[in-house]
């Protein structure tokens, strides 16, 4: 008979717990090992198990936020790309604004031609897309932003472009009979009055002050009224030089003033050459010796006018030649004889000498007695600007107050005319062009456009150029990422925000406006047209404000790429962290194994010999 050790003996439930506690034990590190983790689920991290929670959180977080600065980047980098092509068309375009280089093909010139086609670029630029979300937009980003340069030009089927509102607008500014929306100035007696046409009139000119340097030869009353009117009065004795100015305000906004200069001489041409020569001393007369030392001329001097040539003489001149003791009323006459010279004669208020071709003859000077005179150079016909009207004299030799009115209101229309063909037309232009682009767009209210008096809502007949989202507010908070957990990359444009549709418009303008066919009209409205866009294409104007829509987006892409930049450091000190509390040591994982294989295969040892020992063997 035989007996073994069990029961509350060796093998009681305690110890058992105990192997599979060990075995439980054993599989748990080998598990580690295998995942690189302390546990499979946070119930095992114990109280490390909060810290977890937290820090991944935080990584998703981090995850979230570097995925909306990828989208952030990409469109921000391609915004700058369309924004720096937009800055690079802009100096393009103002290295072609040279009034010079007139360079006519049909109504338009070279450097107009080559606008037009850099408008279409721009157009595309504002057209840009990733992946289909146009950035240009506002909050739609479904669609493109800006209709297509052939639209916006010519139009569509029911709906004009900014060719036809420009020159709608251009007639309803310069009028039926071309004078700018003004009457006719007409003088009654000794005074003269010009007026608006109309009370309440959205076109053309508009009358401003009126100023004399000589109040006691014209009493002036500056715009007043319903319609608005001026007054000229001539009164006293006007001599040569006394001038009148009246100013307009163009339907741009700019600013133009009519000079009239009285003369003893008739009108002159109008596009003539006119040379004025710096101001000669206090004193200095007609009747002034040329070898007076407030002239200074000497023998040996000369004077080329269009490559005749007056010498200076000490003895008694021949032809071509001028004594030293002539006056300067002699040499004018003697220079008036050249061919090409119309009229030459000394300023007695301001003691210039004044040289004026015929017409359309370029005047071109040289020669010691020009230098000495001042009138050197080169002066084209049609640079003059100056309007003459002539004094009239009575029999007895006295001023003709009522003639004299009469002459000054016949200057007065023709220089109005003049700038209505020339200022006017390309003010109206360019205001066209911002009545085309402005939201809603502005049209001459009624047909005929040179009756018409009003501007009317354009919506339902002009296209539609931004199609984008125009809601209230920065057009940057139109789209809006999340980069941090109290940041914000506000990286959204509209194409008619205002930095971007003044360069529009005022590319268009430059594109759109048709010339005279006359070259010498023509290139005045060119000049006039360079004069009034060229602002939007300077670096200190126009396209400063497109810089500045430009450098906001560059703001927005350096301050994400900077916090970019922190999410990156945080996510690796986060990471870190994570391994720390869920990730283990393999060597300290290894050992404990190791240790405890050691333990259990005692134990089994133990046990295997134990549970082989009965009474007989213990005997």
């Amino acid at each position: 008979m035989s007996s073994s050790i069990n029961g509350t003996g060796i093998f009681n439930a305690s110890y058992s717990r105990a192997l599979t506690q060990m075995r439980a034990r054993l599989d748990s590190l080998s598990l580690q090992l295998a995942t690189g983790q302390k546990s499979q689920d946070y119930a095992g991290l114990g109280n490390d198990r909060t810290i977890a929670l937290s820090v991944r959180g935080k990584l998703s977080a981090v995850d979230s936020y570097q995925s909306n600065l990828t989208q952030v980047s990409l469109r921000t980098n391609l915004m700058m790309t369309s924004l720096t092509g937009l800055v690079d068309i802009a100096a393009d375009t103002r290295g072609d604004l040279d009034p010079n280089n007139y360079l006519l093909a049909g109504s338009k010139t070279l450097a107009q031609s080559a606008a037009r086609t850099r408008f279409d670029t721009a157009v595309e630029a504002l057209n840009v897309d990733v992946a289909g979300v146009y950035l240009f937009g506002g909050r739609d980003v479904d669609s493109r932003p800006v209709a297509s340069a052939s639209e916006i030009f010519d139009g569509t089927v029911g709906r004009d472009g900014l060719l036809t509102v420009i020159q709608q607008r251009r007639a309803a500014d310069l009028g039926a009979d071309g004078r700018g929306r003004l009457t006719q100035a007409t003088a009654a007696g000794a005074t003269v009055t010009l007026a608006e046409s109309a009370a309440v009139n959205a076109f053309g000119f508009k009358l401003g002050a009126v100023s004399t340097n000589q109040p006691g030869a014209f009493g002036v009353t500056s715009a007043s009224g319903s319609p608005p009117q001026i007054t000229v009065q001539v009164m006293g004795t006007p001599k040569p030089g006394d001038v009148v100015r009246v100013a307009l305000t163009l339907p741009d906004g700019s600013t133009e003033e009519i000079k009239l200069t009285a003369s003893n001489n008739p009108p002159a041409p109008e596009l003539v050459a006119q040379a004025n020569g710096s101001q000669l001393p206090v004193g200095t007369l007609g009747t002034t010796a040329l070898n007076d030392p407030m002239v200074g001329l000497v023998a040996g001097d000369t004077l080329t006018i269009n490559g005749q040539t007056i010498s200076v003489v000490a003895g008694v001149p021949g032809a071509g030649q001028i004594s030293t003791t002539a006056t300067v009323d002699d040499l004018m006459t003697q220079i008036e004889g050249l061919t090409g010279v119309a009229n030459a004669e000394l300023d007695p208020a301001t003691r210039q000498v004044r040289i004026t071709s015929t017409n359309g003859t370029d005047l071109a000077i040289t020669g010691t007695v020009g230098a000495k005179l001042g009138i050197n150079g080169t002066v084209k016909a049609e640079e003059l600007e100056k309007h003459t009207f002539q004094i009239a004299y009575t029999g007895a030799g006295t001023v003709d107050l009522n003639a004299t009115a009469q002459n000054f209101a016949s200057a007065l229309d023709g220089a109005v005319k003049k700038q209505a063909t020339t200022s006017l037309a390309a003010a109206s232009s360019v205001q066209g062009s911002r009545d085309f682009f402005g939201e809603p767009p502005q049209r001459v209210g009624s047909m005929p456009p040179e009756t018409a008096t009003t501007l009317v809502d354009g919506t339902a007949t002009t296209v539609d150029w931004y199609k984008g989202e125009s809601g209230a507010g920065s057009a940057r908070l139109t789209q809006v990422a999340r980069i941090d957990s109290t940041l914000t990359a506000n990286y959204g444009a509209r194409a008619n925000e205002d930095g971007i549709r003044e360069f529009m418009e005022n590319l268009g303008a430059f594109a759109a406006m048709e010339l005279d066919s006359n070259s010498t009209l023509g290139k005045k409205q060119y000049g006039e047209l360079i004069e009034r866009t060229r602002p939007a294409m300077a670096e200190d104007g126009g396209a400063a404000s497109l810089r500045a829509v430009a450098t906001d987006i560059t703001q927005v892409a350096a301050f994400s790429q900077a916090a970019g930049e922190r999410h990156k450091t945080q996510k690796a000190t986060l990471e870190t962290m994570l391994a720390n509390v869920e990730g283990i040591s393999k060597e300290e994982v290894a050992a404990n194994i190791l240790a405890l294989q050691t333990n259990l295969q005692a134990s089994y040892q133990t046990t295997a010999i134990i549970s082989q020992l009965s009474l007989v063997n213990f005997l």
